[in-house]
């Protein structure tokens, strides 16, 4: 396989580098380790290679160095390809994430709100009961009338208390759930 250098400078160029100084040298973003005849990324095992920061001027290296050079410039846009082809993916399954948890924060809160004036309506209620209990001894009710009357005011008040406090626990529970996909 043959490369011309006009074809091998259109590759490089493709790729992540830029100038340094005034000279035609070339340094990437990251650090690269140069071998002899092989230049790779700095998760390569560098027992053997020696860490630079420019590459090497390309009108001295050999054919085959330059073949090399070439084979590696192009596995590393691939790997870069895959990388963000990966990224993007990860992008687009966050973003659904991030819709469906929003989805779920509305739905709580709107269940929240409906527990508010759930909320709201008993306790008004449950003022209601209380006023009766304490108004029908202003009344002139017989002993019998009195009793009967308390019992069954005692008995709104306990169902309307029980129905509050379901409420607040449900309410509890909706605000756990709301702070748990808050963290998420």
């Amino acid at each position: 396989m043959a490369i011309s250098l006009e074809q091998l400078q259109s590759l490089i160029q493709g790729l992540p580098w830029q100038r340094i100084g005034g000279d035609d040298a070339l340094n990437q973003l990251g650090t690269f380790c140069y071998s002899p005849n092989v230049l790779f990324p700095l998760r390569h095992d560098l027992r053997h290679t020696a860490v630079i920061k420019m590459l090497p001027d390309l009108s001295q290296l050999t054919h085959e160095q330059l073949l090399e050079f070439t084979r590696q410039l192009a596995l590393q846009h691939q790997q870069l390809a895959e990388d963000k082809q990966q990224l993007d993916t990860k992008v687009q399954h966050l973003e659904v994430s991030n819709q469906q948890l929003d989805a779920k924060v509305q739905h709580l809160e709107a269940c929240n709100q409906h527990l508010s004036v759930l909320t709201q309506k008993y306790e008004h209620e449950l003022a209601l009961f209380k006023q009766y209990k304490f108004g029908s001894k202003n009344e002139h009710l017989t002993a019998k009338q009195i009793h009967l009357w308390d019992e069954a005011v005692e008995e709104d008040i306990a169902a309307v208390d029980l129905e509050l406090e379901r409420l607040n626990a449900d309410k509890m529970n909706t605000a756990a759930q709301k702070s748990e996909y808050a963290r998420l």
